[in-house]
């Protein structure tokens, strides 16, 4: 009765900020499993929130059923902070933060990923299904691993790589169009250059 209520809360409100017309929508995986619920306006599009699940997840009454995507949408685009989950360990394995520019056709967001104890893996940005711009990346213990910038889903211009102990920095390499070009610097636990060269488009 509660949910119920709620969501006739949620269509008054969204018909009041003129989505006109909302209804309840379920969409199923070939196999027949609940794959997502959320409204929709009179124009067949996504509004408000939406919960997807898993296609192994046989349970039938939704009440029960564990979400592994939650979101909001707007006139069926993607806005704000989406969350995934880990489902068999029970933890937010992503969240993703869609940006202003998002679009139904042009996809732009941020990412965080995240080790099972909460810890950050990874943290980025995505265009067209592209990572774009600057990226780090972090070891279980919490310290930065790498660091550098993607073009188009290639790295591109000067990474740097650290120690998994204290952090410094164990390597700088040069890309271009994801491959290794230009000078590299390793260096020693010691912070001082052991091995230092240039590749050519490796």
């Amino acid at each position: 009765m509660y949910k119920k209520l709620i969501l006739i809360i949620l269509n008054i409100s969204l018909s009041a900020m003129g989505f006109g017309q909302i209804s309840t929508n379920k969409i199923y995986f070939s196999n027949g499993n609940l794959k997502g619920t959320g409204a929709i306006s009179e124009d067949n599009v996504r509004e408000g929130n939406w919960q997807f699940y898993s296609i192994e997840d046989t349970i039938s009454n939704i009440e029960d059923k564990i979400p592994v995507v939650i979101g909001q949408y707007t006139k069926g685009r993607e806005i704000g902070e989406w969350k995934i989950f880990d489902i068999k360990n029970s933890f937010i394995r992503q969240i993703i933060t869609y940006l202003p520019n998002n679009t139904i056709d042009a996809k732009f967001y941020s990412f965080k990923d995240y080790y099972s104890t909460g810890k950050i893996l990874e943290e980025g940005l995505v265009l067209n299904n592209f990572q774009e711009g600057e990226s780090k990346k972090y070891y279980p213990n919490g310290i930065l691993e790498s660091q550098g910038t993607f073009s188009k889903g290639k790295k591109n211009g000067l990474w740097t790589y650290h120690f998994r102990e204290n952090g410094e920095i164990k390597y700088k390499q040069n890309y271009k169009n994801g491959k290794k070009d230009g000078a590299y610097l390793l260096m020693g636990a010691d912070q001082k250059i052991n091995i230092e060269g240039n590749y050519l488009d490796d």
